[in-house]
């Protein structure tokens, strides 16, 4: 809006202000506005159409003024946000970071400022008058959750842990050697039908995993047992840290909190030990996984230092990405296999070469979530079955079909392996 126009609006407001007009009234206005002297009727349109005339101006110089302001977006290599944007605001919202991240349209719970700057831009308008709009230039970041201690303490003081007693195992020297191999559970992983092609969370994870501890100590009733090997990791959680990625940071599906299923993970690992224990001697072995390297290597940890009094229970919770267990003629290979792919053939020889004699050899892998077997070399490498969902990366990439299951072996201490178990629940 220009003087002139500002000017010829201010008047009309005036005029309009002033009281109930009569015909001459607008006569003698509208010749005061523009020096011609119209009839009653047609003064009183023509101040009508000027009025109309200053509005529609007006209000199309409020949008060329946005309209040709040139707003941006502009994703950085380092994850962050540039946003560029024309705001309507004051002078305190300019201060507030929650309220220039909102006019941005970025979420005040996910994302932080990291620079802003602010520049005035006056604009008139009838009905505000002048007003202040803001050149608005932000540069934001994803918010990382701050590691706090007191989170751990929270997470053991409100773990309810069982009463542990002292395992009473019968001693059958003579007996055979079985190992418990549930690979590949993902405690924590979320899968619904919406996107794949089962159900699958925390609470279900962990209840296949008592069912099938279950169903192993049902199933070794018929043996005298000398020793179990209890295999746990291979991927036992989905995640190994609060912002519910892998050990390497791939973001994970899931639907509660890190809190939670690390509490429901290190109660069902105690649950197994507790319904083993009493058969035989008992080793629990870790296996580190590439979704939970640190989660369950802390599990085992906790599983160590509980059982610690127990002379007839023992926890390897090394982080040696390969173990070998040699009992008798038998040399078993253990290892979750994703980081040495084909050149797994070539390790059990280097690795373990002073029972390389051993007639029985076995190698047992996981992350594939499927089985198969291949013997090379002398040695049968066995990759296991899972007894979790298909996720939505899974099912859209078309590896589905495997039966969900977890592996059960008995060997003889002569003979080698004797007999196996698919554990299906």
């Amino acid at each position: 809006m220009d003087n002139l126009d500002k000017k010829t609006y201010d008047k009309i407001l005036e005029f309009r202000k002033s009281g109930k007009k009569n015909d001459e009234d607008y006569i003698n206005f509208y010749l005061d506005i523009v020096g011609i002297k119209k009839s009653s009727c047609e003064s009183r349109k023509r101040v009508y159409g000027i009025e109309d005339y200053i509005n529609l101006k007006n209000q199309n110089e409020e949008n060329d003024i946005e309209s040709q302001y040139s707003e941006s977006t502009e994703l950085l290599s380092d994850g962050s946000y540039k946003s560029d944007k024309l705001l309507k605001m004051s002078e305190e919202d300019s201060k507030d970071p929650d309220f220039l991240l909102e006019a941005h349209g970025f979420d005040t719970g996910f994302w932080q400022i990291s620079s802003a700057r602010n520049n005035i831009w006056n604009v008139y308008s009838k009905r505000d008058g002048v007003q202040q709009l803001y050149s608005s230039k932000i540069t934001v970041k994803p918010v990382v959750p701050e590691f706090k201690e007191e989170w751990i303490y929270n997470v053991i003081n409100n773990i309810k842990f069982p009463v542990i007693e002292k395992s009473n195992p019968s001693n059958n020297k003579n007996g055979v050697i079985v190992e418990i191999n549930f690979a590949d559970l993902h405690i924590g992983k979320y899968v619904s039908t919406l996107v794949s092609n089962g159900n699958y969370d925390v609470d279900i994870a962990v209840d296949k995993a008592k069912q099938a501890i279950n169903l192993s100590v049902k199933n070794l009733s018929e043996y005298n047992v000398n020793k179990i090997y209890f295999i746990l990791g291979q991927d036992f959680l989905n995640f190994d840290n609060l912002e519910f990625t892998t050990t390497k940071g791939t973001p994970q599906d899931t639907n509660t909190f890190f809190q939670e299923v690390y509490e429901k993970a290190l109660d069902v690992s105690i649950y197994c030990v507790e319904q083993l224990k009493n058969i035989s001697q008992l080793e629990v072995i870790y296996i580190p996984g590439n979704h939970d390297s640190l989660t369950t290597y802390t599990i085992t940890t906790t599983l160590k230092k509980l059982y610690e009094s127990d002379d007839n229970i023992t926890v390897d919770n090394s982080m040696l990405h390969r173990k070998y267990l040699t009992f008798g003629n038998v040399l078993l290979g253990l290892s979750h296999g994703e980081k040495e792919k084909n050149r797994i053939f070539d390790c059990m020889q280097v690795d373990a070469k002073e029972y390389w004699n051993k007639p029985y050899k076995y190698y047992h892998l996981s992350h594939k979530h499927s089985e198969s077997r291949k013997e090379k070399g002398g040695v049968i490498y066995n990759w296991l079955g899972s007894l979790s969902e298909n996720c939505k990366w899974t099912w859209e990439s078309g590896f589905v079909g495997s039966e969900k299951k977890g592996h059960l072996f008995v060997y003889d201490k002569k003979d080698g392996k004797i007999a196996e178990f698919f554990i299906k629940v």
